[in-house]
Order: C-alpha cells, then structure tokens, then sequence
C-alpha cells in the first residue's frame, strides 16, 4: 500500500509507514522514503501494471524521478491534509463540507 515507503531493515514484510488517526478521522500518513533505484523502479512497473489491468490505460514509468532517487539522502515525509485538519477542528463529517470550492457552489446554487 505505501509502494514509496522504506521497507524495515531485518523484516521486508513490513514497511516504515505511519498513518495518524484522531477520533476515527485519517489526518496524515508518514514514511521513510525508498532511496533504492531499482526498488522504486520495481513498485511503479507493479503499480503501472495495477493501472493497466484495473484501469486499461498506459501510465509511463517515471525515469527522471527515478535517475533522481538515488540522491535522495535518508529522510522521511509526512502528508498532512489540511482539509482533514479543517474536518477535524470543525467536526465536519464528511470533507465536502470544509472544501471551499464545494462549499461556495452550494451557496450559489442556493440562491
């Protein structure tokens, strides 16, 4: 599920992944980043044939990126979205109601 995400050193079934939940909520997911060329070669051919079978289209394999990711030094990365952090504070339950554009267009259409 986390195809750009360091595997655990001493356990390849596990990989160095987080996600943090708060009240049933999803508010972001962290890894340590895949600084391996052909590891990260070999999770996009897996999930550009997952495209391929579920969605019968062609997605290219990014060769720039992974030229690049054999420079990338040992971090980590965090996605936090902000929406969900919005849901969160607002106690929204669903996210259409904290997306700005969603919530404009309904205000118009109501007029």
């Amino acid at each position: 599920m986390a195809s750009l995400a360091r595997l655990k050193p001493g356990n390849t079934r596990v990989a160095e992944r987080v996600e943090l939940f708060i009240g049933g909520l999803e508010l972001c997911n962290a890894y340590s980043e895949l600084n391996n060329q052909k590891r990260t070669g070999n999770a996009f051919s897996k999930e550009i044939e997952q495209i391929k079978q579920e969605q019968h289209r062609i997605a290219p394999m990014p060769d720039k990126f992974l030229s690049a990711v054999s420079h990338l030094p040992e971090c980590t990365g965090n996605a936090l979205g902000i929406d969900r952090l919005v849901m969160l504070f607002c106690d929204a339950a669903a996210i259409d109601e904290v997306i700005l554009l969603r919530w404009m267009m309904l205000k118009v259409s109501s007029l």
